[in-house]
Formats: structure tokens, C-alpha cells, sequence
């Protein structure tokens, strides 16, 4: 089972080998025209990746509407937050075990969680945590694109929705999910930099790079652990977002699309084999 899986995932993840340089694109349709603009982003605290660069504002203006991930909005922080609590009555103790608990909660020190919230937490809610480097907003790249979208009326979509997004972790089976806790728990402390080589090759508009960077995060794990992961987190919803994008701009579309930089050459391979021409706009 676990060799079928893995080649699977290597399989559908020829974007991690090799990606086309840059971090902003054009795509064009078949008669030339533009159908959407596409922007490589990166969760970081990093003031040149957060700056909302020139061609990238510019193209928001002439979009008609704005395409990102999942909608950081209150109604989805909301089911986030009671999505990540366990049942009244269970405790993550129970499948972590005492020794397992005690280390991850270690690990998160200076997340400010007590022992008892941490107890509340469901496993998947705790590896996010554990891969998240202190201090750091996921949604800080594309809020400048957010509020700027919203102050002249522009539409904001997202290619998830919020509970699709937490079925990545959350669907992994428990063996699975306890296995990345042990495995985040020791990786923690070399965190910061897993998001530092990360950052690099932002700075090198390389997205391939950051792919490849990203998936460090696993790398000596359990093989089973290390590709349910990666097909849950990495493929699956490069697919679902890829197929998703794609039916907009079917349907006349004409958005600026901001993502992770980590699905980003997946979705242009995926909109080049449906026709549509993609080149860089930086």
C-alpha cells in the first residue's frame, strides 16, 4: 500500500522537480486575450514578501475580481477555531500518550497554550501549530490584496472552502496524524530555518524552489506518514484548486489569482495543457 501511494505521489509531483523562474504571470487565452493574472505568494514576516509589488497592484485594477486560496474572513476563522477543539469529554493525551504530549507541548512553548488547551486540541489542529513558526500569518501575503480588493468593490473568492482546507490535516488517518505530531515535535527546532530556505528562494523568484523547500518539512519522517502528507496536503488540493480556476476562467472570468507559491507551477502546467498561454508579468 504504502509503495502505491508513494508512487502516486511522485507521480503527480513533477513541479517540485523543475518550475519556470518568477512569481507573477499572465494567462492568456487561446485568441491572446488576458484570462487571468496569477501571483506566487509565501506566508512570511518578511517585509520584501509581504510588500504587494507594482505589476501585481496594477493587474488587481484591471481583474475583476480577486482569487485566492481560502477566504481569511471572520466566518472562516470561526470554523477553524471550533473545528480545532476535540468532543467535550476526549483528550489528545489519550492518543499521544503522556510522553508524546509532554514533548509536543514543549515544543510549543511561546505559543502560549497551556497543558489544558493543548489537551483540547484535535491532532490535527496541534501539527499545524507545530509547523507554523511563531508569529506567523498565514493569510499576511494576500491581505494587502484583500483590503485593497475591498475598498474598490472588487469580488473575493476562494478556490476552498475553510473545512476543505482543514480536511488536508484532519483527514489523515490518527496513526497518520500522531506520527507528524512525533515528527513536527523534533522537527520544531529547526523551524525557523525550514522558513528561512523558504524565504530564499521567494527572494530568488524560484517557486519550484519553495516547493521543494516546503516539502523539507516532512523529509525523515515515516514513509507513510511523509506521503499521505504530501498527497493530502500537496496534491489533492493542488488538483481541486487547479480544476477550480480553471472552470472560472471558462466561464469569462478575468481574476488576478494569489496563492502559495507551493501550488502556483502545478496550476499554470494544469491551465497550459488546457490551452491557455502562460508567461511571465514581473
Amino acid at each position: 500500500m504504502i509503495r502505491s501511494l508513494l508512487a502516486v505521489v511522485l507521480l503527480l509531483l513533477p513541479a517540485l522537480a523543475a518550475a519556470r523562474p518568477g512569481l507573477f504571470y499572465t494567462v492568456t487565452d487561446p485568441a491572446g486575450e488576458p484570462a487571468a493574472w496569477v501571483y506566487a505568494t509565501l506566508p512570511s514576516s518578511d517585509p520584501r514578501i509581504r510588500r504587494l509589488p507594482s505589476p501585481v497592484e496594477r493587474a488587481l485594477d484591471r481583474a475583476d475580481g480577486l482569487v485566492v486560496g481560502v477566504r481569511p474572513d471572520a466566518a472562516a476563522r470561526r470554523e477553524v477555531a471550533d473545528a480545532s477543539q476535540l468532543p467535550p469529554g476526549e483528550d489528545l493525551r489519550d492518543p499521544l500518550g503522556l510522553s508524546l504530549f509532554a514533548r509536543a507541548h514543549r515544543a510549543l512553548e511561546g505559543s502560549g497554550l497551556s497543558r489544558e488547551e493543548l489537551a483540547r486540541l484535535q491532532p490535527w489542529a496541534v501539527a499545524l501549530a507545530l509547523a507554523t513558526p511563531t508569529g506567523l500569518d498565514p493569510a499576511g501575503p494576500v491581505l494587502p490584496l484583500i483590503q485593497r480588493a475591498r475598498r474598490t468593490g472588487l469580488p473575493i473568492h476562494g478556490l476552498e472552502s475553510a473545512s476543505e482546507h482543514i480536511a488536508a490535516l484532519a483527514g489523515l488517518s490518527l496513526p497518520d496524524k500522531v506520527g507528524l505530531i512525533a515528527h513536527l515535535t523534533e522537527f520544531r527546532p529547526r523551524l525557523g530555518r525550514w522558513q528561512a530556505r523558504q524565504e530564499a528562494a521567494w527572494l530568488e523568484q524560484d517557486p519550484g524552489a519553495v516547493a521543494r523547500r516546503f516539502v523539507e518539512l516532512v523529509e525523515g519522517a515515516d514513509e507513510e506518514v511523509s506521503a499521505a502528507f504530501r498527497q493530502a496536503v500537496i496534491v489533492q488540493r493542488g488538483q481541486r484548486m487547479a480544476a477550480r480556476l480553471e472552470r472560472r476562467l471558462a466561464e469569462g472570468q478575468r481574476p488576478l489569482v494569489a496563492l502559495h507559491a507551493l501550488h502556483v507551477p502545478r496550476i499554470l502546467e494544469r491551465l497550459e495543457a488546457a490551452g491557455y498561454r502562460v508567461s511571465r508579468a514581473d
